[in-house]
């Protein structure tokens, strides 16, 4: 039974790879889902063609990724994209 997605930028011209978007529904929210899904991507990722980095945004606020983003090791890189803050997590 799907509990949520992931959708995942890659950018055939550039080895880019960019987490656009991760939605867990709310009952299965703190079940692990999340983190299970994050851990899987940055897997994923680290497999890609000339990856050295994953990247991410989020609006700051209740219910905003961004601890669980940083609990899976990504940092904020002081960027502003969009009025998101942007996250990278180094895959090399």
């Amino acid at each position: 039974m799907p509990v949520g997605f992931l959708m995942l930028e890659l950018n055939p011209q550039k080895p880019e790879y960019f987490l656009w978007r991760l939605m867990v529904d709310a009952k299965y929210q703190g079940t692990g889902f999340g983190n299970r899904a994050m851990d899987l991507l940055i897997a994923h990722a680290k497999t890609r063609p000339g990856a050295v980095e994953l990247l991410t945004s989020y609006v700051p606020g209740e219910g905003s990724p961004g601890l669980l983003c940083r609990k899976v090791g990504f940092v904020e890189t002081g960027e502003v994209l969009d009025g998101e803050r942007v996250m990278r997590i180094k895959l090399v």
